[in-house]
């Protein structure tokens, strides 16, 4: 039935963000108190935005594929402020690691950079920088 293939799917959604947050260091979400709110003080929306505009609303996921200068920039403003700013790893097995723009985990990108930019309006990367849907 698909209420079972619902219950099926919620629990290997589940059992996959623990094994990833094992195995891979996610801690983004369990990062102290002390660098969360530094990261969310330490963002610099008008450097991410390509203009002054609010986010621009793109209600159908599959649309906001995100493109290879939106990245390029994206990485190039990790490599302005990750050093200058003197990013710590959000990973609580490391705390207090500084970080290196290259070689920085997409983990410290969200913490970092993502989850400040987009929180205010709370929308997605692609949301807050694009200027119409972007479909892959």
């Amino acid at each position: 039935s698909s209420e079972a293939r619902g219950v099926v799917l919620f629990g290997t959604l589940a059992w996959l963000r623990r094994t990833l947050d094992r195995s891979m260091g996610c801690g983004a979400s369990r990062a102290p108190r002390d660098i969360a709110k530094s990261a969310d003080e330490l963002v610099k929306i008008d450097e991410l935005r390509p203009t002054s505009k609010l986010p621009f609303a793109i209600q159908a996921t599959e649309d906001r594929a995100i493109t290879i200068p939106q990245l390029a920039a994206l990485l190039a403003y990790v490599e302005r402020h990750c050093e200058a700013q003197r990013w710590t790893s959000s990973d609580p097995r490391t705390p207090g690691r500084r970080l290196d723009p290259k070689a920085i985990s997409l983990y410290d990108v969200m913490f970092w950079v993502v989850k400040p930019a987009t929180k205010a309006d709370s929308c997605s990367y692609v949301e807050l920088v694009a200027a119409a849907e972007q479909v892959p």
